[in-house]
């Protein structure tokens, strides 16, 4: 090897003198840049292809309506070797037709049946309601008639208690009355003997009766003076 190729050698691998070329002339960008004017050359065709792919994703999504929708579609029939079409008989059309309208009659009597439900639910909430609201009006009804005759009772209380109250001094006085009238019987039965029996001594001494005691209203007696006697 001579001087000359050993120099072309680093040179073609850019160690000397330094050249980061050849070494990055090896690998390829992981993005390309792009220009401004690819960039203005690109946005159109971006815009159709988002239209595009617009237009494909609402093409699916009506077919999926359809498929739901349709009654004769079998998705067994998809991977046929004669490309998915299916041939229908007059019978089992009819007998399509006929399990489309027993599942669709189904559908509507689930729908009525939950209507129906519903309904009876919301009647006996208010059966519920109502009968809470006459139970409190009865309630509320019986506390107030208790409440009335509790107060007739009180004055009833009260207006006896007026008139024993008013009576008893009545009483009372005629008590008052009774005894002393009953005392001075007693004195006056008591004088009547006492004189009774002076009578009955001067008779049997044979002399002159004296005269009996006075007294006064009270049954007192009354004692003359000695001049008087």
């Amino acid at each position: 090897m001579t001087p000359e190729l050993i120099k072309k050698a680093f040179t073609a691998t850019g160690i000397c003198p330094p050249d980061p070329t050849p070494v990055l002339k090896k690998f390829k960008p992981a993005t390309p840049e792009v220009s401004s004017s690819d960039e203005d050359s690109t946005s159109p065709l971006s815009e159709l292809l988002r239209n595009e792919i617009k237009g494909l994703t609402e093409e699916l999504c009506r077919r999926g309506e359809r498929q739901k929708s349709y009654p004769l579609k079998r998705r067994e029939h998809l991977d046929t070797p004669h490309g998915g079409a299916v041939f229908w008989s007059p019978r089992k059309l009819r007998q399509a037709r006929e399990q489309w309208a027993e599942k669709q009659q189904k559908r509507d009597q689930e729908k009525l049946q939950k209507t129906r439900i519903s309904e009876l639910r919301e009647q006996a909430r208010l059966y519920k309601l109502k009968v809470t609201q006459e139970k409190r009006a009865a309630r509320e009804a019986a506390k107030e008639v208790r409440m009335k005759e509790k107060a007739e009772k009180e004055a009833e209380r009260a207006r006896k208690k007026l008139n024993n109250n008013t009576k008893k001094p009545i009483r009372q006085s005629q008590n008052g009355k009774r005894k002393a009238s009953k005392v001075n019987n007693n004195r006056n039965k008591g004088q009547k003997r006492v004189v009774d029996s002076v009578v009955d001594e001067g008779e049997a001494s044979g002399a002159a009766p004296a005269s009996p005691p006075r007294v006064t209203r009270h049954g007192r007696n009354i004692k003359l003076p000695a001049k008087y006697k």
